[in-house]
């Protein structure tokens, strides 16, 4: 469902969804090789808000979202034992069944304010814009291994910039992640490593604190 409300100054939409996935295809590190196992059955339902507010300061305009998402595998009814890990021979694939999805946070919130105003008597515009994200708690590892998890995180991004009125140059100095935030996008156990408390574990890693200038021109 789409609205819009005050003569289109606010737009409010609205999504409700399910969908269901059969045979889906799941890549997974075991430590040793990456095996391709089919999961007959994933399920993805959740709800959808988000908006576009231009407020009544002139410039300001709103932009935001929240996503509720609940999707899971489905019950085994075999594929578990498609992959076992070589060196120990745990189902690596034990704790998939009836579970989040890997990767699939919960619930995610998004924001961004962008500011335009007219500077020099009309001929240059400035502009400032600012962006949050936050994710829920996720679990980073196709095998969902508790220690995967990725506890819950926000990333900031901004810029500011200084254009011309026609467009014909623009800079900008921008900041990504500018509270320089530590997260795991993926999780995976390390070749041929086996601790204590289970197979010793690699990440990538979420860019760190990245800032910049740029600079545009038309011809």
């Amino acid at each position: 469902m789409k609205t819009d409300w005050f003569n289109g100054d606010l737009l409010l939409n609205f999504a409700v969804y399910q969908n269901e996935y059969s045979n889906f295809q799941l890549n997974t590190y075991n430590g040793i090789q990456f095996v391709v196992t089919t999961v007959p059955e994933v399920t993805s339902e959740g709800v959808e808000v988000d908006l576009i507010w231009r407020t009544p300061i002139e410039g300001l305009s709103i932009n935001g979202g929240v996503a509720y998402t609940d999707a899971t595998y489905g019950p085994d009814d075999g594929w578990v034992l498609a992959n076992r890990n070589p060196i120990t021979g745990e189902q690596t694939l034990a704790r998939l069944p009836n579970s989040q999805l890997t990767n699939s946070p919960e619930w995610t919130a998004t924001t961004s304010f962008t500011y335009n105003r007219p500077l020099f008597n009309g001929s240059m515009m400035g502009l400032a814009y600012l962006d949050a994200r936050y994710v829920d708690d996720q679990l980073t590892g196709s095998d969902l291994r508790p220690s995967k998890l990725q506890p819950s995180y926000t990333l900031v991004n901004g810029r500011i910039g200084l254009a011309t009125a026609d467009e014909r140059w623009a800079v900008e100095l921008w900041a990504r992640n500018l509270t320089d935030e530590e997260y795991v996008q993926v999780a995976f156990d390390a070749p041929l490593q086996q601790g204590t408390a289970g197979p010793t574990q690699g990440a990538f890693l979420g860019d760190p604190r990245t800032y910049g200038i740029t600079l545009r021109a038309r011809y």
